[in-house]
């Protein structure tokens, strides 16, 4: 019973098959004036209902058919770009087509946040991203929602992969660390500048 309901919450149907769908519709229809249609509009929707069917077994006959991981730095700096990482797994013997959406913090207020891809058989893909937060505190992640379709594209199967992180932010050390580097290049700059100096009165002295 729990595999059945795992199956009805993952199972979706695309736009190609409400298309179709709707083909089917208005070919019945017609075929209230064009007899001859009648026969044709059956055998389309028998067609329909059985392309539906394998596409559905080809998604589901892999229970892990793929796998995703997110990856996060230890802590974010504060309004600076933070890079995320998403490794998708594509354990299918055929290329999927991927939406991915990924449940953000709540700060950033990103409602339609979702990226796509197409990865190969037993292949692996990486999607990255930057979030720059622009306030302290802690910023939590939520699920991962991996929705993939066969070639056929009749059908989509959602994965969802719990993992909760909580990213604790501080002050921006990103600016910090360059200021470091900065002013490490100019003391070395000075010094430089001081050799060359020195080296300049040893010669104009020898010229006197």
């Amino acid at each position: 019973m729990k595999k059945l309901i795992h199956i009805y919450l993952s199972f979706w149907l695309t736009r190609r098959t409400y298309l179709l769908l709707t083909t089917v519709v208005l070919v019945f229809v017609l075929s209230f004036f064009i007899p001859v249609l009648f026969n044709a509009a059956r055998l389309f929707l028998l067609l329909l209902g059985i392309m539906v069917t394998l596409d559905a077994w080809l998604l589901y006959i892999e229970l892990r058919g793929i796998e995703a991981e997110r990856i996060v730095p230890d802590r974010f700096s504060n309004g600076d770009d933070n890079k995320i990482e998403i490794t998708i797994r594509n354990h299918y013997t055929f290329p999927v087509s991927v939406k991915l959406i990924d449940e953000l913090p709540v700060q950033f207020q990103y409602r339609n946040w979702e990226r796509f891809t197409v990865i190969k058989a037993n292949e692996e893909s990486v999607i990255s991203y930057s979030l720059r937060p622009l306030q302290r505190g802690e910023y939590s992640f939520g699920v991962i929602n991996v929705y993939i379709t066969s070639p056929l594209r009749l059908v989509q199967r959602r994965y969802v992969f719990d993992q909760p992180q909580s990213i604790p932010t501080y002050p921006s050390f990103h600016q910090l660390k360059k200021y470091q580097l900065m002013g490490i290049s100019s003391r070395f700059n000075e010094a430089g500048n001081r050799r060359l100096r020195k080296l300049g009165n040893s010669m104009e002295f020898e010229q006197i």
